[in-house]
């Protein structure tokens, strides 16, 4: 790949992840407003996927074939409901339109055709500066009040800034904890990297913690037990664990108020199961209407949105049923299946690419809690980025396979042979000669 298509790669990958992180904390830290910056960055990251799209030659695969099915049913149903029926919704139907195609479908798919491993490798270390960059302006700008449509004040004791919300302030942290943690318990990085490692580890659980969201830590938690599982033959692993184990109890001895007080991170769990948390109650309402209405028309899907809370349903998988139905549900749950065992192939190899499986994880389990198809460009990115990643290290091994045999078979190299078997012990009371 050449330097251009490199470039072009990488600011496709990067801005979701951590692109519009840094943009947000730029103009909270000046005091201005990012809308027009993101438009322009978001459109830039379009131009940039169509350049690299240009040079692709089509060629069918699985993922494609279950990709380009899902975003066909997808558009029919936004042709259905915006143009033939005129539904209500909550956004017009260019905003629809621009963040389908502009920013999820078009981005995903020039990741995917034109995947490079030689720029994957190199996208650890900006992806952790400028995540480390953002968190120090977010720390700096942020606090816990926050701004309400009236232009009322509330204390909400949840770390946050105009442009960017306790959500996505709390997904910024924990990308940089499992880009740390990728790179401390894989090779081939140097000495440099390991220290800015434990530096992004350390400030990504200050922010998450802050942020006090839960969809955060809960995509943390899974991702975290994909690579622990993945690696738990090996010693870095139990290292990490037993570090991780370590942070978290002196976290807990020196800030007990974060994470047991009456608005720390246990009470914003516990309220779920005691009925008195706003937010998880609408998502309830909402998760049973998206059923409803997909096994209202099981076959097409029903409409863009939820109809009692008039807007998605904060699941990305219940969402693709109910708009979509069999039709294009299946295809996404397809991808997403894909997806983990992609993710998990990559950690269980030990694969320089084991950020970008964790990273999958963490924004396919963030978008199972609210997260939208249109609105998750990180998720498409990641997700089609994964497969790729994984279908590049098999191709790898199968070519590293094929070169073993045939020198074996050539007389160059000396098979593999397995250690002789030890000798069977004399039966006891046997006579000997």
């Amino acid at each position: 790949m050449d330097l251009k298509s490199a470039s072009l790669f990488a600011a496709i990958v990067i801005w979701p992840v951590a692109g519009y992180p840094l943009l947000a904390a730029l103009t909270s830290s000046l005091g201005g407003n990012n809308t027009a910056l993101s438009i322009a960055g978001r459109g830039l990251v379009a131009l940039a996927a169509l350049l690299l799209l240009s040079r692709w030659r089509p060629r069918a695969t699985w993922v494609l074939v279950l990709f380009g099915a899902f975003w066909l049913a997808y558009a029919l149903r936004l042709v259905i409901s915006l143009h033939i029926r005129g539904e209500p919704v909550s956004r017009t139907a260019e905003t629809f339109w621009i963040w389908s195609l502009g920013a999820c479908l078009l981005p995903a798919l020039a990741v995917h055709v034109g995947f490079s491993p030689t720029t994957a490798l190199r996208l650890p270390r900006p992806l952790l500066v400028i995540s480390l960059i953002s968190i120090g302006l977010l720390l700096l700008s942020g606090g816990t009040a926050f701004l309400r449509e009236d232009g009322t004040m509330a204390q909400i004791d949840r770390w946050n800034v105009g442009a960017l919300n306790p959500i996505s302030m709390g997904h910024l942290g924990v990308t940089a904890i499992l880009l740390g943690l990728s790179i401390r318990v894989t090779r081939g990085h140097d000495r440099r990297m390991r220290m800015l490692a434990l530096v992004s580890i350390g400030a990504g659980a200050v922010i998450a913690v802050l942020a006090n969201s839960r969809g955060p830590f809960v995509a943390l938690a899974l991702a975290f037990s994909v690579l622990l599982i993945a690696r738990a033959r090996h010693r870095r692993a139990l290292w990490m664990a037993i570090a991780t184990a370590m942070g978290a109890l002196w976290l807990a001895l020196s800030a007990p108020d974060l994470l047991f007080g009456p608005t720390g991170v246990l009470a914003r769990f516990t309220a779920i199961s005691e009925g008195t948390d706003m937010s998880a109650e609408g998502r309830t309402i909402a998760f049973a209407g998206a059923l409803r209405q997909f096994l209202s028309a099981p076959l097409f899907g029903d409409a863009l949105e939820e109809r009692i809370t008039g807007y998605y349903p904060h699941n990305v998988t219940l969402e693709a049923f109910m708009a979509t139905g069999l039709i294009g549900g299946l295809p996404f749950l397809l991808l997403t299946l894909g997806t983990l065992r992609a993710a998990w192939g990559l950690a269980r190899m030990g694969s320089t690419f084991t950020w970008i499986g964790l990273l999958a994880v963490q924004y396919l389990v963030a978008a199972q809690f609210s997260g939208a198809i249109y609105q998750s460009p990180a998720m498409w990115v990641m997700a089609l980025l994964c497969l790729a990643a994984h279908r590049d290290q098999l191709r790898r091994r199968r070519l590293a396979r094929m070169m073993r045999r045939r020198l074996t078979h050539s007389g160059l190299r000396a098979p593999r042979r397995r250690p002789p078997a030890p000798a069977a012990p004399p039966p006891q009371g046997a006579s000997h000669a």
